[in-house]
């Protein structure tokens, strides 16, 4: 690849400054997916010896960074072998994404539409999927391609799927007929019965699914069973910390309470049992079963005459417990890091694939005070065969979620002077690749990432410090951007 080695003192704007880095740089003309792929040969030595490469984006809904990365994408299918193509939507969701490609059942729009990530739903994505049903028109069986969703968020997804599917496949339990039924569950914190239940009707229903999916159906179905306990253990997670972030002072009150707890056991007040069991875990003098059963105390006795901040406490408790097994974010990268693991070996044994999401997944993140990220669940399994690009920019177009709680068109302002992308803008190329493993990076700037929502008025909110040359292997450079265009191609 074309570049030289760039000292820490150069990136910075020391010592000899831009005019190094511009000799790393691989220009590249456009960001049109249907462009001469000829400029790509320098990235196609990067990747030589990777299993998965990640195409990471800066934001959600850019027009440029969508295009680019569909190029990408191309490229590496057409002539590094990759055949898979992993993609930050939900994985019983997206199957019809996969249908379409392989077999031309329904039609991109109608698989973009009912996968149900508004990200994903734009002309530009849309594109790259009618793209690839083309390119397997032209492929022999053994060698289409395939795309997956890997993330697992939001029990409706997997349900909805599920209910649907076997209801179809002929299974008449009544629990599929009511569309209240899983709200219930949740209500009466018994979801953790749901997947147990779903596996029996998938095997009941199994003749029927078969004969829509193929002999792959109960591995299929399974797995979204699987995303199904996935997605519960992460709103349990979600729970939690909504729990916590409005008791904001409840933690520093724990020992206050525990203190009052003994005093009101030790003064022979009358006592219910549960308001005395409540009581006995707040003081330590008895351990809690689960946080389910803090939770239940905590309803059971609320409504008892001076119970309220006990039960408010049984609360935080329950959370706390509930969140030792980590954040919402790291256990969702976690997730998709096994839902990509088993893609890969189920669809594809053997075959590279390549990951679509956000820089914030792909990159390489674990740092004190930080989710670890799927790239670094990657990075653990695969080693150097984990190839993460990210893809920066200057200013432009995005679409994300407003205040207003709809998808709208937002300017973003020029990045930061001090940010990496203030640094490569001052390159005055309006696009290039960076190979990052040919520099001596090792220091923390800011850098912009816009996730599915931005508030115009903090700017600044979208900054972090991070290490470019950590996160990834190398970075696309896209100057100026428009929004994503939504709604199907003319």
């Amino acid at each position: 690849m074309r570049g030289v080695i760039i000292t820490l003192a150069a990136l910075i704007g020391l010592g000899q400054g831009l005019r190094d880095i511009e000799k790393a740089v691989v220009p590249l003309k456009t960001v049109s997916p249907m462009a001469s792929m000829a400029e790509f040969e320098p990235i196609g030595q990067a990747v030589k010896h990777a299993e998965v490469v990640g195409l990471g984006e800066a934001t959600h809904g850019s027009r440029e960074i969508f295009q680019m990365k569909d190029r990408l994408f191309r490229y590496l299918a057409t002539k590094c072998g990759f055949r898979l193509l992993a993609v930050e939507s939900h994985l019983a969701q997206s199957i019809a994404m996969d249908r379409f490609v392989t077999e031309g059942i329904g039609t991109a729009r109608t698989a973009l539409t009912t996968q149900g990530f508004w990200t994903l739903q734009s002309v530009e994505i849309e594109d790259m999927l009618n793209w690839m049903r083309r390119e397997n028109l032209r492929r022999k069986p053994s060698e289409k391609l395939r795309i997956v969703g890997i993330d697992m968020q939001g029990k409706d997804n997997a349900w909805d799927f599920l209910a649907a599917e076997l209801k179809e496949a002929g299974c008449n339990a009544q629990e599929l007929d009511d569309p209240t039924w899983l709200s219930r569950m949740s209500y009466e914190r018994r979801l953790s019965v749901v997947p147990g239940l779903a596996s029996a009707w998938v095997h009941s229903a199994l003749p029927g699914l078969r004969r829509k999916y193929g002999a792959g159906a109960d591995l299929l179905f399974q797995r979204v069973i699987g995303v199904l306990r996935q997605a519960i253990e992460h709103g349990t997670l979600i729970s939690a910390q909504e729990d916590l972030y409005e008791r904001p002072d409840a933690i520093g009150g724990i020992q206050s309470i525990a203190h009052k707890a003994s005093e009101v056991l030790s003064s022979g007040k009358e006592l219910s049992e549960k308001s005395r069991r409540a009581l006995s875990i707040l003081a330590g003098k008895e351990k809690p079963a689960s946080a389910l059963e803090l939770r239940n105390l905590a309803d059971a006795v609320e409504g008892e005459q001076g119970m309220e901040e006990y039960a408010a406490a049984l609360v935080t408790l329950a959370a706390l417990m509930e969140l030792k097994a980590g954040t919402p974010q790291a256990i969702r990268d976690k997730d998709m890091a096994s839902n990509l693991e088993w893609a890969i070996s189920t669809y594809l044994p053997r075959a590279k694939a390549v990951l679509w999401g956000h820089n914030s997944h792909v990159g390489i993140i674990e740092m004190p005070g930080k989710f670890v990220s799927l790239g670094s669940h990657l990075v653990k399994r695969l080693g150097s065969a984990y190839c993460p690009f990210g893809t920066l920019f200057d200013h432009g177009g995005v679409l994300a979620i407003g205040s207003n709680g709809k998808v709208g068109s937002f300017d973003l302002p020029p990045a930061h002077a001090d940010s990496w992308e203030g640094l490569l803008s001052g390159l005055n190329q309006p696009l290039f690749f960076l190979d990052l493993t040919r520099m001596s990076i090792q220091t923390t700037k800011p850098t912009r990432a816009i996730g599915s929502s931005y508030d115009p008025s903090r700017p600044d909110l979208y900054y972090e410090n991070l290490p470019l040359a950590g996160l990834f292997r190398g970075v696309v450079f896209i100057k100026a951007l428009t929004a994503a265009r939504m709604g199907a191609t003319n």
